[in-house]
């Protein structure tokens, strides 16, 4: 989007959305509703994240539940980083217990690595089961849970725009990634709604009383 007050593009590090902004879309008879929050792991320092975080807790608060979590990834992570485990045990520790059937996994930037969550599946597994054994918490990661996408095709649709012509192994290629993200899109939603509904007074009341024990 256009880099406003919610958007920021130009710095290397930070979270591109710096506040909580929601989305609806009709799907059907019933409207889908897409609250797109700032990332973790902000260049800024502990103290950003945790302004992130308090912008995430009170804009939920206005909702009484979600029916689900998305955590974006990207499928290429090497290694388990101290940022990386930063990122997803800080997620995890924000959370109740009972959003743990509510979590859903979204690889972005898929096709890179032919719609599979590649070597970060790996490291992310090691995180949960680090996370199980700490906390007696199982946090799901199975294929039920997990989605890939890719915007290529966005960007064909841009070059498309401004005239630049692109062979048919190129357009197959493009056409080929649409189709799965759609696809996967699809099943993303369809699995949104089976999920149990998760009371956002839960998480609130747990990170309320964090603040007090601190």
């Amino acid at each position: 989007g256009l880099i406003d007050e919610h958007e920021k593009l130009n710095e290397n590090g930070q979270s591109c959305t710096q506040q909580c902004r929601s989305f609806v879309f009709p799907v059907g008879e019933k409207n889908l509703r897409i609250i797109d929050a700032p990332g973790i792991g902000d260049t800024r320092g502990l103290d950003q994240d945790n302004k992130n975080f308090h912008e995430i807790l009170t804009f939920i608060s206005q909702y009484e539940h979600l029916n689900g979590i998305c955590i974006l990834l990207k499928p290429n992570e090497e290694r388990l980083t101290i940022l990386f485990r930063f990122c997803v045990n800080e997620l995890l520790r924000h959370l109740h217990e009972s959003a743990k059937e509510n979590i859903i996994f979204v690889f972005t930037n898929a096709r890179s690595t032919f719609f599979k969550p590649g070597a970060t599946s790996k490291i992310l597994r090691a995180l949960l089961d680090e996370h199980k054994q700490k906390q007696n918490i199982e946090v799901p990661f199975t294929r039920d849970n997990t989605f890939l996408l890719d915007n290529e095709p966005f960007r064909y649709l841009a070059l498309r725009k401004n005239g630049i012509q692109l062979n048919n192994d190129q357009t197959l290629s493009y056409r080929k990634s649409w189709e799965h993200t759609v696809k996967e899109y699809s099943n993303l939603i369809r699995h949104i709604v089976t999920r149990p509904l998760h009371a956002v007074s839960n998480t609130l009341s747990l990170n309320e009383a964090e603040q007090l024990i601190r």
